[in-house]
């Protein structure tokens, strides 16, 4: 059997949670596909230690350090990954001088006589993109959507730019089947668009059996998780939450990239938020690892206020034992069966979720999390299917 030869291009130094799926992704793939010699490429600002996270990550998922080399990013153009609008024309000049020299920096990297460029992410996927283009690739270049397409103001015209002739087939992954219909909307430029769900490992299933509770959440600080309004939630209804046998209220979770954008500086208007109310219901435990997260909450409340590309906490909480309460909205909605494996509110309906944390307060939270565990399994068998597809 032929060896093929795949190029994984990760989008960050971080170990967020899109990274942790792409690793994942990429060891599922080098597990099922004995014959498939896969690399990862990794970013880094001023100096590799920035991503030690993650070569640990990488390596605790069965990689070899010479399966992994390094590529210096412009910090400007990573910062400048998230402004939207025409202001960015302000930083032509800083986008694109960073976009040229983090493609001479990758293509001074071991990337002769690949099959596959896979890229996780679209802070480096234009600039595989391009590179496939000078460096005149023939094989795949699968561009993996972490978020949904964007193309309004300067982005539009780069859009455009999806016309220039090149050698390599272009096809798109999204996350989550509402992804890929968001991709579709571009499927000019793409030969196929493929849906792949995000992993998330092995998590133990754990159910307390305490008297007292935990209620929390878990994600990157950014006004769109919806952060703030839980912790508001919470301390409103403090008094009826404990009430309800709740001790706590933990909230995981950093401003994890670095960018700028909306979600600058929002972490600590989070906190200031809660300091108002002068007690220690609310408490933040930052950064964490998923297994000690879903030991600790019995109730876990994905709280997103906007679309989520696919909501990989609540496959987390599933295979951790956490009961899950959600908005439901965007690919996160594909994972849940309401009234089965979690229960759905409305953002900003405090009332409405307190009703869906005091159902699962009581005895009917064991019959979810069985529920959501076997629905994680169906998850699990999907996600293999279409990995197949893909490769």
């Amino acid at each position: 059997m032929s060896s093929s030869r795949v190029l994984c291009f990760l989008n960050s130094p971080y170990l967020g949670g899109a990274e942790r799926s792409f690793i994942i992704q990429a060891a599922d793939l080098k597990r099922t596909k004995s014959n498939y010699d896969i690399h990862l490429y990794v970013p880094y600002f001023l100096q590799i230690d920035e991503a030690s996270n993650l070569k640990d990550f990488i390596v605790e998922n069965g990689f070899r350090t010479n399966q992994i080399s390094y590529y210096c990013y412009s910090s400007t153009l990573y910062n400048l990954s998230r402004a939207h609008g025409f202001g960015i024309l302000l930083w032509l000049p800083q986008v694109v001088w960073g976009m040229l020299t983090t493609i001479k920096n990758l293509s001074r990297l071991n990337l002769s006589n690949p099959n596959i460029w896979w890229v996780g992410g679209n802070k480096v996927g234009f600039v595989v993109y391009l590179l496939g283009i000078i460096a005149g690739f023939k094989g795949r270049l699968l561009w993996h959507f972490r978020d949904y397409p964007y193309a309004k103001g300067f982005f539009k015209i780069i859009w455009q730019l999806f016309r220039l002739p090149h050698r390599f087939d272009l096809e798109a992954i999204g996350n989550s089947y509402d992804v890929s219909k968001h991709i579709s909307l571009f499927k000019k430029y793409f030969k196929k668009v493929h849906t792949l769900y995000n992993p998330v490992g092995k998590i133990p299933f754990r159910l307390s059996q305490d008297q007292s509770l935990v209620l929390g959440t878990a994600s990157m600080m950014a006004p769109w998780k919806g952060v703030h309004s839980l912790a508001l939630f919470a301390e409103i209804y403090e008094t009826e939450l404990k009430e309800l046998g709740f001790k706590n209220f933990y909230i995981y979770g950093d401003e994890i990239y670095k960018t700028k954008g909306k979600h600058v500086g929002y972490k600590r208007s989070v906190e200031k938020l809660v300091r108002k109310f002068d007690d220690s219901f609310v408490v933040f435990k930052g950064m964490a690892s998923p297994e000690d997260i879903f030991s600790e909450l019995d109730i876990f409340i994905h709280g997103s206020l906007a679309p989520e590309p696919f909501g990989r906490v609540i496959l987390e909480a599933y295979n951790g034992g956490s009961a899950l309460i959600s908005t439901g909205l965007g690919g996160s909605r594909e994972l849940i069966e309401p009234g089965e494996t979690g229960l759905l509110f409305l953002p900003y309906d405090y009332q409405g979720l307190f009703e869906c944390v005091k159902r699962l307060s009581g005895e009917e939270r064991f019959r979810f999390t069985q529920n959501a565990k076997e629905k994680a399994q169906d998850l699990k068998e999907k996600y293999f299917q279409q990995l197949e597809l893909i490769f």
